[in-house]
């Protein structure tokens, strides 16, 4: 009974009663002019019997202008709810993924019962009830500028007017239709990626003789503005104080300005994995793809990742996640890129840690249960001898409004999203608070580096921002807004803390050093160290520049699509050391066989 509720909300997408009025109001408006559609055909009954034929032979057109019109009205319910619309590249991912693992089921299958079935069930139902009104002589008309018009036709014309309208000024398809029009051009020779891109397999690579461990939380979607102005954010109050604090105490956060600061968003980097991708090996998510990026079979074969090189230099790896693996081809990044081991939902059913039923209708399992699954795992790695590294990724502040979990405070009173979302946010810095105080308790701690950085920006969806300022527009502000970072106990320090402009990419060469390894030249990527002073791309260049550049389709960029000579070398090396391997493991079993029968 009570999983049969559970789905029930879930459906309605109602995960929490600090919701319920947001939830009410959705509804209200969703189907309030399929309501006041109805009422209008039960309250206007005139005999209007001359226009009875006209209607009959044209019954097909208006039909179908109901049906556009209330698709789009519904479909842009649905949009506005589901997707940051103004960030096409985002957009274009999340469709083409399919959203196995994702908020609420698949895109399709979500579009299909809030869009398409309650279209075809309120045209039907217009339909049904004039057809209805004109066999008993009532024809249902509609007085405009003292003429009277067929009501059915009317509202027809009405919806697809209002629908078509509010899709265009909404939505701005033309966004979209120029981004995939700039993707489908022919690939150039890019001077931007020759001067600019360096790829780790050209470069000196040195680790000291005493490997330092490395845990790096990617922190879904926080952000340094969700501190208090005074700190340099936008908040009335401060969101992060644990996080502002270790800043305060010493811990490096690189930044332009504030406490926390972070980094700015740039082109191909805007969304989980792309964020994942641009982190660890300097390099942008390109899109559109050929492929559903959730099933493809490699991972920018071509590119040299940080987990390759610390595989390359004997850690075990471990990338942790509460949702499920393959949503993105999360799995096959991390396999593909340093044979990292995987712990998603599924891996912690099927070893008994989790109930093999258990989903909490978000995205997996809560953030609380991802720490002290990890707490176990890491305690598992620090008992070998190599050096570890692993990779956390939290999903509570996943948009649109975030996962309330049973641990999270209410110091924000009220059932707005808005104060939802502000209790989910300090509740996730409390939470990766505690999970660092425990790591500075165990006897790794001394040579572990803590890595804290927000994936990529806050998602805004037109029906929901935490921002005061409900008309905040990411991509015109991205220079005012950046996802957090924090180096805690690194091997080095810095004199280039402040007043740094950089991207996603700085963190892969940037983390490296600050595990004590040594990088000629001190870039990797597109990315430059901070600790090194270099300038970044940004600074170099200016966003737009970098983003106008990252945008183009490039002969350089489609060579990491596919493996490198290096790559199919080291793949024909390793099967014939398999092959090897099994047949002198068979010689041996049959030279002992043979002394056997002597």
């Amino acid at each position: 009974m009570n999983n049969g509720i559970r789905w029930f909300l879930f459906y309605l997408d109602i995960k929490s009663s600090a919701s319920y009025i947001g939830y009410i109001k959705f509804y209200s408006i969703y189907y309030g002019q399929f309501i006041v559609s109805t009422l209008l055909l039960n309250f206007c009954h005139v005999k209007f019997s001359k226009y009875q034929d006209f209607f009959r032979t044209r019954w097909l057109l208006i039909t179908v202008m109901m049906f556009i019109g209330w698709f789009f009205i519904l479909g842009l319910f649905w949009a506005v709810f589901r997707f940051p619309i103004r960030q096409p590249r985002t957009v274009f991912f999340v469709m083409s993924n399919g959203v196995k693992g994702g908020v609420s089921g698949s895109v399709i299958s979500t579009f299909l019962f809030r869009v398409l079935l309650p279209c075809v069930l309120i045209v039907l139902l217009l339909f049904g009830v004039c057809h209805i009104l004109i066999k008993k002589g009532i024809y249902p008309a509609a007085h405009v500028r003292g003429k009277r018009h067929s009501l059915y036709g009317f509202i027809a014309a009405a919806s697809c007017i209002v629908g078509v309208s509010a899709f265009l000024f909404i939505m701005r398809p033309w966004m979209y239709l120029v981004y995939y029009y700039e993707s489908l051009k022919p690939a150039e020779d890019s001077e931007f990626y020759k001067e600019e891109f360096v790829d780790p397999k050209d470069v000196v690579i040195t680790f000291p003789e005493k490997k330092r461990n490395v845990i790096y939380i990617l922190m879904e979607s926080l952000e340094s503005s969700f501190v208090d102005s005074v700190h340099g954010g936008k908040m009335d109050d401060n969101l992060l104080p644990h996080l502002t604090e270790y800043a305060k105490e010493g811990a490096i956060s690189f930044r332009n300005s504030g406490i926390l600061g972070g980094g700015t968003q740039v082109e191909g980097t805007g969304w989980t994995i792309a964020g994942i991708l641009s982190k660890m090996a300097g390099i942008h998510f390109k899109l559109p793809t050929s492929k559903n990026p959730s099933q493809m079979q490699t991972f920018l074969p071509g590119a040299t990742t940080l987990t390759d090189i610390l595989y390359q230099n004997g850690y075990n790896q471990l990338f942790i996640c509460g949702s499920d693996k393959t949503f993105a081809s999360r799995d096959v990044f991390f396999e593909t890129h340093g044979n990292v081991e995987v712990h998603d939902i599924n891996y912690y059913k099927a070893h008994g840690r989790l109930a093999s039923k258990y989903h909490n209708l978000f995205w997996g399992f809560e953030d609380y249960m991802l720490y002290d699954f990890a707490k176990q795992d890491i305690l598992t790695l620090a008992e070998k001898e190599q050096p570890f590294a692993a990779v956390l990724l939290t999903v509570d502040t996943h948009y649109p409004e975030g996962f309330l979990c049973k641990y999270c405070p209410n110091d924000y009173e009220g059932t707005d999203p808005r104060s939802r979302y502000k209790n989910i946010v300090k509740c996730a810095d409390a939470q990766v608070s505690s999970f660092i105080e425990w790591i500075k308790e165990q006897s790794f701690y001394e040579d572990t580096l803590i890595v804290v950085a927000g994936d990529h920006l806050f998602m805004e969806v037109p029906s929901f921002s935490i921002f005061d300022d409900t008309d905040y527009d990411l991509e015109a502000e991205r220079n005012s807004r950046y996802w957090i970072n924090l180096f805690i106990n690194s091997s080095i320090e810095t004199d280039y803390e402040m007043n740094r402009k950089f991207s996603s990419f700085d963190m892969f060469p940037s983390v490296l050093e600050a595990m004590g390894v040594t990088i000629e030249g001190r870039r990797l990527g597109f990315g430059r160290s901070l600790f090194s002073g270099k300038k970044t791309l940004l600074e170099k260049f200016g966003l737009n520049e970098v983003d106008a550049q990252l945008r183009k389709n490039t002969k350089q960029y489609n060579r990491l699509l596919r493996p490198s000579a290096t790559l199919i070398y080291s793949k024909v090396r390793s099967l014939k050391k398999l092959l090897y391997r099994g047949y002198s493991e068979v010689m041996d079993i049959v030279s002992e066989k043979t002394a056997a029968n002597r």
